[in-house]
């Protein structure tokens, strides 16, 4: 039972090199003083290596790929993406703004714009928020460094008391059969919250995620309604989901 215990934590370090203790609690199952024990364990073995909070495999010390390394991959499509998604952005609404570097080149255009209510629970809108327009209304939560966006049951509650006209998100993943996927199980639990308090959701993502998918599905393409994407896409499976090529 522990040996298995163990491998289930090495298999889940491998999608997850960067993880918090309550993150692998919950993926197991298991009570605190359990995961405590087995990651003591592991850290004999060189598995991995404890920090404040949780876990980095050991294999992952030389480098997590930084969240501006990452908006730096396909930035030009990035940058597309985030012009077409604020076309389809109308005055007066109320925008929940996910994490992740795709969705800071869509809060780069709507930041500028003074008829806006913007809600996020990522620490970089945030900060560009100093310079912007509209109003913003930060969603507390616990940090992911990773993505730099604000997680767990904190962001969970406050998202539960309130509604968006729309709901722009990322993904990590795409897959044409079972949908929109991401790495965390914390940031897949927001993302779907987001997702079920909005009129109308966005997805913004390049076209190179499809046919990669994710470790944890979030969302089936039957929830979105609109892809804004950088490279022209064969259409998921989706009756009212309208694809826009970001040029």
């Amino acid at each position: 039972m522990i040996q298995q215990r163990l491998q289930q934590i090495r298999n889940y370090l491998k999608d997850h090199p960067r993880s918090s203790v309550y993150e692998l609690q919950q993926a197991l199952q298991v009570s605190r003083a359990t995961i405590r024990r087995d990651l003591i364990e592991l850290e004999n073995q060189g598995v991995l290596v404890r920090v404040h909070g949780g876990v980095v495999h050991s294999d992952f010390l030389a480098g997590e790929p930084s969240f501006d390394r990452r908006h730096q991959q396909r930035a030009e499509g990035k940058s597309a993406i985030g012009q077409g998604v604020s076309e389809l952005i109308q005055p007066n609404q109320s925008v929940f703004l996910d994490a992740g570097t795709t969705c800071l080149e869509v809060a780069r255009r709507l930041l500028l714009r003074e008829d806006l209510k913007l809600f996020t629970n990522s620490l970089r809108v945030m900060s560009e928020a100093m310079r912007g327009a509209c109003q913003v209304i930060c969603i507390g939560g616990t940090l992911r460094r990773v993505s730099e966006g604000l997680v767990d049951s904190l962001a969970m509650n406050w998202l539960e008391k309130l509604h968006f006209d729309v709901t722009v998100i990322g993904a990590s993943g795409l897959c044409p059969k079972r949908g929109l996927s991401t790495t965390e199980l914390s940031e897949a639990a927001v993302k779907q919250a987001a997702i079920a308090r909005a009129d109308r959701v966005i997805l913004a993502s390049d076209a190179g995620k499809l046919g990669q998918p994710a470790s944890v599905q979030f969302a089936k393409w039957s929830q979105i309604d609109h892809w804004v994407v950088d490279e022209k896409v064969a259409k998921p499976a989706s009756t009212q989901l309208k694809v826009h090529v970001a040029r």
